[in-house]
C-alpha cells in the first residue's frame, strides 16, 4: 500500500479530499465556500514550513468543493418538478435560434426567487421569445422568467431532461418573460470565441455538402443541435455517441496533428511550448468541454515531464488532472460527459494491459494486423466495461455492439476529422483545397451514415430496460469471468454459464418492471397542468386541470402515450387545457370517444387527492368518485 501511494501521490489527496466531503455532509457544516477556500489555500502556503499540512489542505478542498456544489442546488428533493417566478442574470455562454422568433441561451450567472436565496455561479438554459432581438455570447442580460428545475421523466417517451442537464453542467431552465440587455460584450472573450466557431461554421457550410454539413460541425465543434434524432439515436445504439461530442478522441487527434507539425523546432521546450499554447486555444474554441479539457490537460502534462526526461504514472497524471479540474470547477462533479470521461479514461488505463495480454494469446502479435486488433479491441473493451453502468444509468440503455463498432468505425471517423481540420485550415488561403479534403470527408461520413442506420435497425444490437443497470453489472462480470478462462474448454462452459446468467438478469428486471406497473389505477402528473388518471379496467382515462390559467398546452410524449394504450376508448376531460389533450389524441385515434366532465367534480378529485398520490390513501378515494361519476 505504501508503494501505491509513493508512487501515485494524488490518492492521498483524493483520500482526504473525499474524507473531507464526507465530515462536511455528515456534521452538516454551513461554512461560506470562500472561506473554506482560502482555508485551503492558507494551508498549501503552510506546506512550505510543514508536510503535515498537505493533508489539511486536501481535507479542506473536499469540504469547499461540497459546499461549492450545494450552494447551486435547490434545497429540495430533486425528484419534485418545481417552478417560480423569479430573475436570472448573467453572461451568455452560448446562444442559437430555435426558430425565426425563439432563441435557447446557456447563461452563467445567478438565480434569484422570493422563495429561495439567490444562487450565484449557476449555469442556466434560457428561452427567449424575442423576434427582433439578437443575443449573442458575452452579452450580460437580466431577464424575470418563469424558473424551474430539470424535470425526471415519467413517461417512456419523455425527453429525459435530467440528463440532458447534466450532460451539459444545467442546474435551472428559465422561460422569459422581459429581458434587459446590461452590456453587449462586443469586446468580450466569449464573442471572439463565437465569432471563431461563426467562422468555422461558414466554412463547413461552403465547402461541405448539405447532407454532411451538421455532422461534420458536430464532430469538430460538438454541437449536435442540428443533427436529426434518428441520426443520434442510431450513433447512441452503436455506442459511437462520444463521437458527436468533443471528447478525448478529438483531444487526442489534434495533440498527434501537433506534434507532427511542431516536430520540426529543434528546441523540445519550444515544441512543448508551442503544443500547450495549440492545445489552449483548441479549448478556448470549444468553449472548454469538460472531457476535452480532462485531455488536454493529461496531453501538456505528460509532455511536460517527457520533455524534463521524466516518466508520470498514468493514474497518478488522469487524478491530478481530475483534481484540479474538480477545485477550479466543484460543479464538474455531477457534469455527466466529466464523469463519463474519468471513467473511460480509467479504464484504459486499469485494464488495456490486462486486456491486450489476453488478446495477444488469441489473435497473436507476430503480425502487424494481428497487433493492430489487439491493442483496438483492448482500447474500446476497456473503456466500455467501465462506462456500461453510467450509460445504463442515465439513459436506461446499453449498447451490445459498442466495443466491435469502435474498433471499425473508429479509425473511419479518424480518417474523417482529419479531413475536416484540413479543409477548414485550407479555407482561409484556398477554395479549391478547401473543398477537396472536404469532399474526401464527404465521402466517408456518407458511407458512416448508411451503417448506424442500417445496424440500428437490427433489433439485438441494444438492451434498453429501466433496470439496465443490473444487465450492465451483470455483463461485466461476465466478460470478467470470461477472460479468466485459461482453456477452450472452460471458455465455452463459462460462456454458456455468462449466458444463463444474463438470460435470468433479463427476466429479473422484466419481472421488476412489470410489478411497477400499477394494476388498479395509474397516475400521472405532468408539469403542474394535468395529471391523467386510468381507471380500474384500463378501458378509460380521466384528464384534470391542475392550472386553472387557460394557455395552449401540447404534450406530445403524453398523446403518444394515451394513443398507445390500445386499451383506452374513453377518455374524460375537465377544464380547458385537458380538453386541448383530449382533442389532440382524438385526431390521431379517431376511435377515441371524448366526455365533458363538469368544473364541481373537479373540485371533488382535487380534494381528494391533487398533490399525495399514494395508493392506499388518495388512489382508492379518487377511484370511488371516477366510478361514482362515470
Amino acid at each position: 500500500m505504501h508503494i501505491v501511494f509513493s508512487r501515485i501521490p494524488t490518492l492521498w489527496i483524493i483520500v482526504f479530499m473525499m474524507i473531507g466531503m464526507m465530515f462536511h455532509l455528515i456534521l452538516d457544516f454551513r461554512f461560506d465556500a470562500h472561506i473554506l477556500l482560502l482555508a485551503a489555500l492558507f494551508s498549501l502556503i503552510a506546506c512550505y514550513f510543514h508536510s503535515s499540512f498537505k493533508v489539511l489542505s486536501a481535507f479542506i478542498l473536499g469540504m469547499f468543493i461540497l459546499a461549492e456544489i450545494l450552494a447551486v442546488q435547490p434545497p429540495f428533493h430533486h425528484t419534485l418538478h418545481v417552478s417560480m417566478r423569479g430573475i436570472i442574470k448573467g453572461c451568455i455562454e452560448e446562444s442559437r435560434f430555435i426558430n425565426d422568433s425563439t432563441q435557447l441561451c446557456i447563461v452563467k450567472g445567478y438565480v434569484d426567487t422570493p422563495e429561495l436565496p439567490r444562487i450565484e455561479d449557476c449555469r442556466i438554459q434560457a428561452i427567449i421569445h424575442k423576434q427582433q432581438l439578437v443575443l449573442h455570447p458575452g452579452m450580460i442580460i437580466q431577464c424575470q422568467s418563469i424558473i424551474r428545475n430539470p424535470k425526471i421523466p415519467t413517461l417512456q417517451d419523455d425527453f429525459n431532461e435530467d440528463a440532458f442537464a447534466k450532460s451539459k453542467n444545467i442546474q435551472w431552465f428559465a422561460n422569459a418573460r422581459s429581458i434587459s440587455i446590461i452590456d453587449n460584450g462586443m469586446d468580450s472573450y466569449h464573442f471572439f470565441v463565437h465569432g471563431i466557431r461563426t467562422w468555422i461554421k461558414n466554412a463547413i457550410q461552403r465547402t461541405f455538402p448539405k447532407e454532411t454539413q451538421d455532422l461534420s460541425i458536430s464532430l469538430l465543434l460538438g454541437e449536435v443541435s442540428g443533427l436529426p434524432r434518428e441520426m443520434r439515436e442510431s450513433f447512441a445504439l452503436l455506442g459511437t455517441a462520444h463521437i458527436l461530442s468533443v471528447s478525448g478522441f478529438h483531444a487526442g487527434i489534434i495533440a498527434m496533428l501537433l506534434h507532427i507539425i511542431l516536430a520540426w523546432i529543434p528546441s523540445t521546450s519550444l515544441r512543448v511550448l508551442g503544443l500547450c499554447i495549440a492545445l489552449f486555444a483548441f479549448l478556448c474554441i470549444i468553449d472548454w468541454d469538460p472531457p476535452a479539457m480532462r485531455a488536454c490537460m493529461m496531453v501538456a502534462l505528460t509532455s511536460i515531464t517527457w520533455s524534463n526526461q521524466r516518466m508520470m504514472n498514468s493514474l497518478h497524471g488522469l487524478l491530478l488532472t481530475l483534481s484540479l479540474m474538480v477545485c477550479i470547477e466543484p460543479i464538474l462533479l455531477q457534469s455527466m460527459g466529466f464523469q463519463m470521461s474519468a471513467l473511460g479514461m480509467l479504464g484504459l488505463i486499469v485494464f488495456t494491459e490486462y486486456f491486450k495480454s489476453k488478446h495477444d494469446r488469441i489473435f497473436g502479435n507476430a503480425h502487424r494486423i494481428s497487433r493492430f486488433v489487439s491493442q483496438s479491441l483492448s482500447v474500446s473493451l476497456s473503456a466500455s466495461i467501465m462506462l456500461l453502468p453510467l450509460t445504463a444509468l442515465y439513459f436506461d440503455m446499453i449498447s451490445l455492439v459498442s466495443p466491435i463498432t469502435n474498433v471499425v468505425l473508429l479509425p473511419a471517423f479518424t480518417i474523417a476529422l482529419c479531413w475536416i481540420i484540413a479543409s477548414i485550415c485550407c479555407y482561409a488561403f484556398s477554395f479549391f483545397l478547401a473543398q477537396t479534403f472536404a469532399l474526401s470527408a464527404h465521402q466517408t461520413l456518407i458511407l458512416m451514415i448508411d451503417i448506424h442506420r442500417e445496424v440500428s435497425s437490427w433489433e439485438w444490437i441494444a438492451y434498453t430496460n429501466h433496470h439496465a443497470s443490473l444487465m450492465a453489472i451483470g455483463m461485466i462480470a461476465s466478460i470478467i469471468a470470461l477472460y479468466q478462462s485459461r482453456t477452450i474448454a472452460h471458455g465455452v462452459i463459462v460462456f454458456l454459464a455468462s449466458a444463463i446468467f444474463l438470460v435470468g438478469i433479463h427476466d429479473i428486471t422484466k419481472a421488476l418492471t412489470n410489478r411497477s406497473k400499477p394494476k388498479e389505477i395509474t397516475i400521472i402528473e405532468r408539469n403542474d397542468l394535468l395529471i391523467m388518471i386510468q381507471g380500474v379496467n384500463q378501458d378509460r382515462a380521466l384528464i384534470l386541470d391542475r392550472d386553472n390559467v387557460h394557455r395552449r398546452y401540447t404534450d406530445k410524449s403524453l398523446i403518444k402515450h394515451l394513443i398507445a394504450q390500445r386499451s383506452i376508448r374513453n377518455i374524460f376531460f375537465a377544464g380547458a387545457i385537458s380538453k386541448q389533450l383530449a382533442t389532440a389524441a382524438k385526431k390521431q385515434k379517431p376511435g377515441l370517444k371524448i366526455v365533458a366532465m363538469n368544473r364541481s367534480f373537479l373540485k371533488k378529485c382535487f380534494h381528494a387527492g391533487r398533490v399525495t398520490i399514494q395508493e392506499n390513501n388518495s388512489g382508492k378515494r379518487i377511484s370511488s368518485i371516477i366510478s361514482h361519476q362515470i
